[in-house]
């Protein structure tokens, strides 16, 4: 086997591997109101790292949901950095203004 392939197959191994998860949270306020995307930035394949998402700030009328998630971007840079930058994406529903 070459090394490139040893290569291409030890990343398809990894990926394999690493596993996906997403994290939901819904409140009982309504849905419909504004959507944000905030961004975590984690360490040595998520080991080392920390994020404090202030709901309060993004939605002052309330947070309906919100969600941990490996986007596909995220997957990627995990990917090419090996585990050692594992980037997550947060996103956050607000409730209604209103309500």
């Amino acid at each position: 086997m070459t090394s490139a392939r040893k290569l291409l197959a030890a990343a398809l191994a990894c990926a394999a591997l690493s596993g996906c998860y997403t994290v939901r949270y819904e409140t009982r306020l309504p849905e419909g109101g504004p959507k944000k995307e905030d961004h975590a930035r984690f360490f040595l394949w998520g080991l080392a790292g920390h994020k404090d998402v202030d709901l309060d700030d993004l939605c002052p009328q309330g947070a309906h949901a919100w969600r941990n998630r490996a986007s596909p971007g995220d997957v990627v840079l995990s990917i090419v950095t090996l585990g050692v930058y594992v980037p997550r994406t947060i996103d956050v529903e607000c409730a209604p203004e209103g309500r």
